[in-house]
Order: C-alpha cells, then structure tokens, then sequence
C-alpha cells in the first residue's frame, strides 16, 4: 500500500523508511519489476512470529512473544535519529507503554491508508487512479486469504471461470503451493502471474495490493463487507467490490 504511493512522491526520497525483515524478499522482487522504487529503505530484524507485530496484518492477538518483539523495536528505535513516525495510530495502545512514549503516527486508522499516505507524502491521490481495459483476455483468480474465512469459496469460482471461459476468456486460478494446479512459489511469482492477467480477482488480502501496485484491473472479494480503510483505489472508484452475487450486481459484467 505504501509503496502505491512512494513511488509517485519527490517528498519521499527525503525520509529514511524502515522495515521488518520478513519484507526484504517481496521489497526486493517489487524493486526488480519497479525501477523507479528509489527508497531509502532498510531493513530490521525484530524476530517477528505470528502475533501482535506479525506479517502484515492487525488481526493476530498479544501473546507471549509480543514482548520480545517489542523490546527488540525499543532497542531499535533507541538508535535512530531525527522525528519517527509509525505506520498507525492503531499501534500506539499496544507500543507506547513498552517504548515508553508516543509518535507522530502517518495513518490515523480513520480514513483510507491509501488516501493517508497520500496526504502525508504530497501525491495526489488521483496519481494512484487508472482505467479498466477496453477488453478483458485473461482473468486471474487468486482465491485464497491467510485467514481461511476471506477465501473465494469453490463453488463461485468454479461459476466465475465457467462465465469467462463461455466469452472465449482465458482463465488461470493460482494458489500458493499448490500441487497439480497453477501455483506460485515467491513473491516474484505472484508478480508475474498477476502482470500476466488482465484482470485480477481476488480475496480481501495482499494480492489485491499488489494488483494495484501494478496498476492491474482488480475485483476484491469481501466476505461481508467492505472494509473501506484498506480498500485500493481501483476498487473504491469503480465500485469492483463486494460479496457474493450476481456477476452484474458484483460489477465483474456491465
């Protein structure tokens, strides 16, 4: 999401960002499709497992290993100069008493992170606006969601691909490490299947982003509804959002 936005801002090349080092190999397959991705970007390790601080999401709960990741953040922060700012003000709750402090935060969890970045980095929002194709020859489906409730359920795709196909439409659905099916193994295959498409569809989860990054056509599956602080740009401006239903209420045809 923030990368969307960096990579359309003067204003960034100013700043020094910081990272946890699980990133490093999606940054590194991203840079090698984006040239123009000139951050000032280093990465660090606060040996990060599957809670509070985990992978790239809010929805992972305290637990005991919250605490070693947070003091191994206060030890970081202490040796960092100049004004920090966090990512969110939905943080600070947990970090503040562990650091000791509160920061300046770049997104306030009250409109879209899109739209934060935006606002904080100098780029106008409508840099981050395109189009859809004048045809569609191929469609990606990614149906799949680290939290298993936000996946594509079988029988909608199975209903989406026999739509496309019937209009001569290629459709490819890809999984992550999936024996006997179209599979992607790395972020950089992940990359390539979705520069691949045409058109993306695909669950409330990191490849939506992606497809955005790369100024791809998306469709986002929601499970009930639409979460508008995360939504992409593409999604919230040509209405490519929704539940289950018909493919014409859903806007997948017109």
């Amino acid at each position: 999401m923030a990368l969307s936005v960096l990579r359309h801002s003067t204003a960034a090349k100013n700043w020094i960002f910081y990272a946890s080092i699980h990133l490093e190999p999606l940054y590194k397959d991203l840079a090698n499709e984006f040239p123009e991705l000139e951050l000032n970007l280093q990465f660090i390790d606060l040996s990060i497992k599957k809670n509070v601080l985990g992978y790239f999401t809010n929805r992972h709960s305290i637990e005991w290993y919250s605490m070693i990741e947070l003091l191994n953040l206060k030890r970081v922060l202490k040796q960092l100069r100049g004004e920090i700012h966090l990512e969110q003000l939905r943080k600070q709750w947990f970090i503040s008493p562990i650091l000791g402090k509160t920061y300046p935060y770049i997104h306030d969890n009250t409109i879209n992170i899109y739209e934060s970045f935006c606002r904080k980095f100098d780029v106008p929002y409508t840099s981050l606006l395109f189009d859809k194709p004048a045809s569609i020859k191929k469609v990606l489906i990614l149906p799949e969601s680290r939290k298993p409730s936000k996946a594509l359920p079988f029988s909608f795709v199975e209903e989406l691909t026999q739509h496309f196909e019937q209009k001569g439409i290629k459709v490819t659905t890809a999984f992550f490490k999936k024996p006997n099916v179209a599979s992607y193994y790395s972020f950089k295959e992940l990359i390539q299947f979705i520069g691949a498409a045409d058109y993306i569809i695909t669950a409330d989860s990191l490849p939506a982003h992606l497809a955005q990054l790369q100024s791809k056509p998306h469709f986002i599956y929601y499970e009930n509804k639409m979460n508008g602080e995360w939504i992409t740009p593409f999604s919230k401006a040509n209405q490519t959002f929704g539940m289950i239903g018909s493919l014409v209420e859903m806007g997948l045809i017109g």
